[in-house]
């Protein structure tokens, strides 16, 4: 079938254009002032077909520019000032556009009517524009093709009713899609360079332009304006995820820093094996196993990257199949990148760059600028658009510090430095990791790694602490973490847990909270509700590892720490006489985990006992009797206590522990023994409050007891408070008022709903029901008033007499 070819022409058609519908426009401007402002932003001069209707309407605008009065006096003296009011037919062509106009209503669609004309004109003269460069024969096909391009350029990309605001967004818009499409599809940096420098050529700006757009866009990302319901929606019912519970947070970006030889490319593979296996390091959990690992290696060649893979056992089981290696690696690759996050088959879980020198070496930005750090803004935006987790491991300068600007720990959500300690408790094996920045747990922690240059791992030995920290308090952190850690995915308040670990329930919250802003527990947030806590696992049998909260110089010393005058030399080398290498008899007990295997010495975590008893804890003590020589004390004949600082068949109201000696529970003004803590328990329709009061000191001037109140209230809201007192009865009336008084309040809240129980119905026949949906807009004050009162959600108000005769819906 063949195509027979027309070249017939329509030189015998007018062009379009409708002379009515812009006569009424005109018209219904001089008719009505405020039409023109309803119109001038979409409708310009050019959109008119007739000259003497483009001159009308260009004086109007004029006119409305300048704030005055569209008149048709005020129209005629303009025109006739500037030498234009013969030309488009004298006075009488006004009156006339006037007579011809009933009403402005239907103006807006008179001008898109006058609009469409217009662009189908524009299009005739671009086609008679293309049929001449059609009959060229001087100009190359490729000039003819870019003049084609830019003629049907300017009419396919501006909209129909856009105005000049709107036609900038578009043109920004469009320019900004093409250069993202440039640099996150083409992978081939030359050629990526080439589109580039014809996308500046098509839209005529420069190529630093494009570089600086792009990177605008990436650094000024924003939401829109939300209001607080708005944001409640979006992210109050989100919990923050974790790849490693307090240590690897989803959706984030990390940047490792330390200095050449510290081991931080050996630790990031560390950690990405650990990972895959799904095994803890030390305290941090994982909450799941079988992570899929990105290596994209920039500062190793292939052989070093295998060597050290396999020295750690990446080769062992079924490792190596969640495992994909990138080798001399830029970001001028970023689009392979993406690509390889866009693949359904293998999505990674974790990538890590090393490192962010070696990645950048082909930017065009020194270290010292901020541009230099676009790429961690460019990861960001992959973390959470992929759900995947970057690691960038960087490097120290001379003195010590990050290299380049600050908007390198700007622009990322954690920041980590892993130094090597010189201090004299320390080995050349020791490692400190400082959680230096972040933005999903608290900061400035310090834990104390372990490092075996022989098989590459790391041991981890717990938290940096001072020597006057609470020994008692790591305990019970400890034990709470080996609780969680055998019941995954299981919510637990904090009264809960106190009484399955049969531990003090102020110590256990304040534990807990610490533990969650620590990120080594996840937290469920119900308004009216206790917190709840909980440590997930996604699939999988979870570890049982038990982990260490911490360690200080004395702690190391008492687990086995060799010193050389012990015969252990730092520079011996494995197999010399004394048995191994200075790194495995530093600390016997992650020796001992090396030796038995050392292929799985990933991360070891040193062997702890969760039912261990603490070394020096006490409990407070009702008389001076009963305190030890050692800092602990019991009574008579009662069971041993465990690691919480109570009995094991206690579950309630267990004693709190003191430190490791017995100034806690001694007053600091008279050195005697201080009362015992106890607990004010008070029942509500919302549920239970509790209050610990824990004397303090006794007072001079009158002979007060100064106590502290800790209140937990059933809503969950928390607060402390602190008060001078005579007898104990007191505090009992004080925190059960304070309760009662908080309580009162809350049942009023807005937010909540009761049903209310009432009898209705005749007196010898009486029913009882309950009214659903009700708010309480009064609650008791004697003596004034003795009832509760509910609004139904009819507008009705009904009132009990106890607070038994309502219960909580939501």
């Amino acid at each position: 079938m063949s195509t027979t070819l027309s070249f017939d022409t329509f030189n015998d058609s007018l062009p379009p254009f409708n002379a009515e519908a812009e006569e009424s426009i005109l018209g219904g401007i001089l008719l009505d002032e405020n039409a023109i402002h309803r119109i001038k932003e979409t409708l310009k001069p050019e959109h008119f077909y007739l000259d003497s209707h483009k001159t009308i309407y260009r004086a109007c605008l004029k006119l409305a520019d300048k704030d005055k009065k569209i008149q048709i006096p005020v129209v005629e003296s303009y025109l006739r000032d500037n030498d234009l009011l013969s030309g488009i037919g004298g006075r009488n062509k006004i009156a006339a556009l006037l007579d011809r106009t009933v009403s402005t209503v239907n103006i807006d669609g008179l001008s898109e009517l006058v609009i469409d004309k217009a662009i189908r004109r524009g299009v005739i003269k671009i086609g008679s524009e293309i049929a001449k460069l059609g009959y060229s024969v001087n100009n190359e096909i490729s000039e003819i093709m870019a003049a084609l391009e830019k003629q049907t350029r300017s009419i396919i990309e501006t909209s129909r009713y856009q105005t000049k605001e709107q036609a900038q967004r578009a043109r920004h818009d469009q320019m900004l899609k093409d250069l993202t499409e440039i640099n996150t599809t083409c992978g081939e940096p030359s050629y990526r360079f080439y589109k580039i420098k014809d996308l500046a050529d098509k839209y005529e700006v420069s190529m630093k332009f494009l570089e600086t757009l792009y990177l605008k866009s990436l650094a000024s990302q924003c939401s829109k304006l939300l209001t607080y319901e708005e944001l409640k929606e979006i992210a109050g019912g989100t919990i923050r995820e974790w790849l490693l519970n307090g240590l690897v947070p989803k959706k984030s970006t990390i940047c490792l820093v330390a200095d050449g030889g510290v081991g931080k490319t050996k630790y990031a593979y560390s950690l990405a094996k650990l990972l895959i296996e799904g095994k803890p390091l030390g305290i941090f959990q994982p909450t799941g196993e079988k992570r899929k690992i990105l290596f994209c290696q920039g500062d190793e060649t292939e052989l070093d990257m295998y060597q050290a893979l396999e020295t750690l056992g990446y080769s062992e089981g079924d490792v190596g199949k969640y495992v994909k290696i990138c080798i001399g690696w830029t970001f001028e690759n970023m689009p392979i990148l993406i690509q390889e996050l866009q693949d359904e088959n293998f999505k990674p879980d974790f990538v890590v760059i090393d490192s962010l020198s070696s990645a950048n070496r082909l930017s065009i930005f020194r270290e010292g600028e901020m541009e230099y750090a676009r790429p961690l803004l460019e990861l960001a935006a992959l973390a959470t658009k992929y759900n995947c987790t970057f690691l960038v491991i960087h490097h120290t300068n001379k003195a010590g510090d990050t290299r380049g600007s600050t908007a390198i720990r700007n622009s990322v959500s954690e920041f980590w430095k892993l130094t090597q300690p010189t201090d004299s408790q320390s080995t050349k094996g020791d490692r400190i990791l400082e959680i230096d920045k972040s933005r999903s747990r608290s900061c400035k922690k310090k834990y104390r790694l372990f490092f075996n240059s022989e098989d590459l791992s790391f041991s981890f030995l717990g938290e940096e602490i001072d020597q006057h920290s609470n020994n008692s308090e790591s305990a019970l952190k400890q034990k709470i973490l080996g609780f969680f850690n055998t019941n995954r995915n299981k919510k637990y308040t904090a009264l809960e847990v106190a009484r399955e670990l049969g531990t003090n329930y102020g110590h256990t919250r304040n534990s807990l909270s610490e533990l969650k802003s620590d990120g080594l527990l996840s937290l469920i947030l119900t308004p009216g509700k206790a917190n709840q806590y909980f440590l997930s696992f996604e699939g999988g049998t979870a570890p049982t590892e038990k982990p260490v909260i911490n360690v200080s110089p004395e702690s190391l010393h008492n687990r086995g720490v060799q010193r050389n005058q012990q015969g252990v030399q730092h520079n011996q080398p494995p197999g010399a006489p004394g048995g191994c290498s200075a790194e495995t008899t530093i600390y016997q007990d992650s020796a001992s985990l090396h030796h038995l295997h050392p292929q799985n010495a990933i991360f070891s975590s040193p062997s702890t006992d969760f039912e261990n008893k603490t070394s020096g804890g006490a409990v407070f003590s009702k008389s001076p009797e009963l305190i030890k020589n050692n800092g602990s004390s019991a009574a008579p004949g009662a069971a041993p206590l465990d690691a919480g600082g109570a009995a094991p068949d206690e579950r309630v109201n267990t004693q709190p522990r003191a430190t490791n000696n017995t100034v806690e529970n001694l007053c600091p003004r008279t050195g005697l023994p201080l009362p015992q803590p106890f607990e004010v328990k008070v029942e509500s329709v919302l549920g239970t409050s509790i209050c610990l009061v824990t004397p303090q000191k006794l007072r001079k001037k009158d002979g007060r007891m100064e106590c502290r109140f800790e209140f937990e209230f059933a809503n969950g809201a928390t607060t402390k408070k602190s008060w001078a007192l005579s007898k104990k009865e007191q505090a009992t009336e004080i925190a059960t008022k304070e309760i009662n008084d908080r309580m009162k309040d809350a049942i009023k809240h807005s937010s909540r709903r009761y049903s209310v129980y009432q009898i209705v119905g005749e007196m010898l026949n009486p029913e009882e029901i309950w009214v659903e949906g009700c708010q309480c807009v009064e609650v008791p004050e004697h003596p004034v008033n003795s009832w509760w009162v509910f609004r139904t959600p009819a507008g009705d108000r009904i009132q009990v007499a106890g607070d038994n005769e309502f219960k909580l819906e939501t």
